[in-house]
């Protein structure tokens, strides 16, 4: 007896009996793609193979088969951007249209033993074999409106035609199941058996060894020859509107829920989704997309349907963009009032769409929906601009992604270094500061409160300004300044000056501000790193030094103190004018019911190695004038892994350093303590590092008397 493997199959050949066996037990004889592709390959050997009389597939264990894997099927579908999506889904189509194809093409008698439940595609294939025999514990279930699919395999005609209209339709349409005998009597099954060991298999291995398979083949073909082609078309007809069906907001419905139920009979990480199982119903229209549409259909009555940049695969199925829509309006503006015409861009999916735990935790009307906010963009429109330009979607799905990946909100004031042209062009803008959209304010939604921030583009001096002082600083001054931005802050990517070259006067302002208020950048996200290091006087510039490492407990719990504002990656909202002694301490979570200083031992340092990129390394000026000098704190939360560098003023209390112990670790988080003294010496030496756009790296500052080193490395 011969025997071949396929991964899921596997086929045996005696006495001219092929026998065809899914072999996936554990997932019921599921159809991947790849087991779709193996049968297809075993149907063909067996067409080409002359020692082949008859062909008969079956399931092995309880199973004929669940039918197709949607969990693995749907996970092909969500690795990968919206084009890659797009061609993920056109192959799993042409899999399937070839897989069917192979049925109706195959020229020789074509077996179907169901030795039980048969779901799905392994239903509808029945209908294109020869003889179907089953077992009497088998079951046949098409639960295709359930799942948001249409009929496959060509049983849109097939089933009509052998059941009746009326039957097929309970079938197909009402997800009825029919049991063996229900089989029998509609004509899908010829024959149902009790035991296919002693009365099934024998009985075949008897024809396929004894009688004419010659005359049986050319039988077959004379039965077939009068529908092959229009099965043919049927089936490309079906596998069409699959396609469609795939990209329908109603089949990402469908799989949630399925998913959602799925997850309590087995692990959810099997699914096809990482996303949180639904902890409500699902509404429709979801209450949360409801509240955003109708506030957009005040804001803009004359446009009802926007033109939307939408998500192919969900965020909440595994796909790659978090905003499931972005809308896109055209604004009249107010030009007496210096507000240009420009389209406003909308995002919806950081705050909570659907209230039912798919993406979001759940929360009453008082609190946040999910993130809290929105994001928009106003982008100035040109006189020959008929409909508006997606790059803003692109890079608004961007910050979304990195808001759902840091888990850090952006609110009015915070700004992103983007360092490239915003359009992907050649303008000067290339960064970006967060303000509150003048026209939306702030929505109560069934789902919680909701915020829109509006994000602006601003050019390298306008974000070293953001940096030095304040973000709402220089959000005042852009709306004061109608080619700047104006009263709604829109962006014209064709602005060639800063607001200091639009406005001489600003300066002086500027420098009031930093000389008064200091800086309210309390940290940013960097590649840095520290080491102690024994003896500091001398440090290889090429060394890498070893970076401290976290577990995943630890990993979490710094997490979690990162959150509460002490290492946030991003601007205070308002700067912290009369205040000067910042407490540390209150930045935990203050349920864990610890100090800062008493949540782990504390390790103290005899001597410091700092390691910064050219970026991060730009801002130490900053983060000693603008920060340590008025009493404050300034934390670079490294990139590389879970660490953060924090310098702190000896006025901040609820540090773990002191005069004594400068230098101190808990885990993987590191605080230096910088006097007065110490504070003049190192703004000093790394005055440089303002301009370091045109520094050579690597370049080390060496403090001996203070056991300090500090590396710049290139980005």
């Amino acid at each position: 007896m011969a025997v071949t493997s396929y991964p899921g199959v596997k086929v045996t050949l005696k006495d001219g009996l092929r026998l065809i066996q899914l072999d996936n037990p554990k997932r019921r004889n599921a159809l991947s793609l790849e087991v779709y592709e193996a049968l297809t390959n075993a149907l063909k050997e067996a067409a080409d193979d002359p020692a082949t009389n008859i062909t008969a597939i079956t399931g092995s264990g309880g199973f004929y088969s669940s039918g197709n894997d949607i969990s693995a099927t749907t996970a092909g579908f969500a690795s990968g951007d919206t084009e890659e999506i797009s061609t993920k889904i056109k192959q799993a189509a042409n899999v399937l249209k070839v897989f069917v194809d192979q049925f109706i093409l195959f020229p020789k008698v074509l077996v179907a033993v169901v030795n039980g439940p048969a779901y799905g595609i392994a239903v509808t294939t029945l209908a294109l074999c020869d003889v179907v025999y089953a077992s009497d514990t088998a079951t046949f279930n098409c639960p295709f409106v359930k799942l948001a699919f249409t009929p496959e395999g060509c049983s849109s005609f097939t089933f009509p035609k052998i059941m009746g209209h009326s039957l097929a339709a309970e079938v197909l349409y009402f997800n009825r199941v029919l049991d063996a005998k229900e089989a029998l009597n509609c004509g899908l099954v010829s024959r149902v058996s009790s035991d296919l060991d002693k009365e099934i298999w024998p009985h075949l291995q008897v024809l396929a060894k004894e009688y004419n398979c010659i005359a049986m083949n050319h039988g077959k073909k004379m039965v077939r020859r009068w529908e092959k082609e229009h099965l043919l078309k049927i089936n490309a007809a079906e596998i069409e509107l699959l396609e469609e069906r795939w990209t329908s907001e109603d089949f990402f419905e469908a799989m949630i829920a399925f998913f959602a139920k799925r997850s309590k009979m087995v692990n959810m990480e099997e699914c096809v989704s990482p996303r949180p199982r639904l902890l409500r119903a699902p509404v429709f229209p979801p209450p949360g997309l409801d509240a955003l549409y109708n506030l957009c259909r005040r804001v803009y009555p004359d446009q009802p349907n926007p033109l939307q940049v939408n998500s192919v695969v969900k965020y909440w199925l595994g796909g790659p963009d978090p905003l499931d829509y972005i809308s896109m309006y055209a604004n009249p503006g107010q030009v007496d009032q210096g507000i240009p015409p420009h389209w406003h861009y909308i995002t919806f999916g950081l705050s909570d769409l659907h209230g039912d735990g798919r993406v979001h935790n759940l929360s009453d009307g008082d609190e946040p929906s999910g993130f809290g906010f929105e994001l928009t963009f106003r982008l100035k429109r040109e006189i020959e601009e008929i409909t508006p330009p997606t790059w803003p979607a692109t890079l608004l799905q961007s910050l979304a992604k990195y808001v759902f990946q840091s888990q850090n909100t952006l609110c009015a004031g915070d700004h992103v270094s983007w360092h490239t042209p915003l359009d992907g062009g050649e303008s000067r803008l290339q960064h970006l500061l967060m303000a509150p959209d003048p026209q939306l304010g702030q929505l109560r939604s069934p789902t919680g409160l909701i915020s829109f921030v509006q994000i602006v583009g601003i050019c390298a001096e306008e974000l070293r300004i953001a940096q030095h002082w304040n973000g709402p600083g220089v959000i005042d001054i852009l709306r004061r300044l109608p080619c700047a931005g104006g009263p709604w802050l829109v962006t014209d990517m064709r602005r060639g000056e800063s607001m200091l070259e639009l406005d001489p006067s600003v300066a002086e302002e500027v420098s009031k501000g930093i000389n008064n208020d200091g800086s309210n950048l309390s940290g940013v996200s960097a590649k840095c790193s520290w080491s102690e290091k024994l003896n500091p006087a001398y440090i290889d510039e090429n060394e890498s030094p070893e970076r401290a490492t976290l577990t995943e407990d630890d990993s979490e719990k710094i997490r979690n103190a990162l959150r509460k504002g002490l290492l946030q990656t991003r601007a205070c909202i308002t700067p912290n004018r009369n205040e000067r002694n910042e407490d540390l301490s209150s930045s935990f979570n203050a349920e864990d019911g610890n100090d800062a200083a008493d949540m782990d031992s504390v390790r103290i340092l005899k001597s410091l190695h700092l390691i910064f990129n050219r970026e991060a390394g730009s801002l130490l000026p900053l983060a000693i004038r603008g920060r340590v000098s008025h009493g404050r704190h300034f934390t670079f939360k490294s990139v590389l892994n879970n660490s953060a560098i924090t310098l702190v003023s000896p006025s901040v209390t609820g540090t773990f350093v002191d005069p004594e112990n400068r230098y101190a670790a808990q885990r993987t988080w590191l605080q230096m303590l910088v006097p007065p003294e110490m504070e003049n010496d190192m703004a000093e030496s790394l005055e440089e590092l303002s301009n370091a756009e045109n520094m050579i790296l690597p370049k080390t500052f060496k403090w001996p008397e203070q056991r300090l080193t500090i590396t710049i490395v290139p980005d």
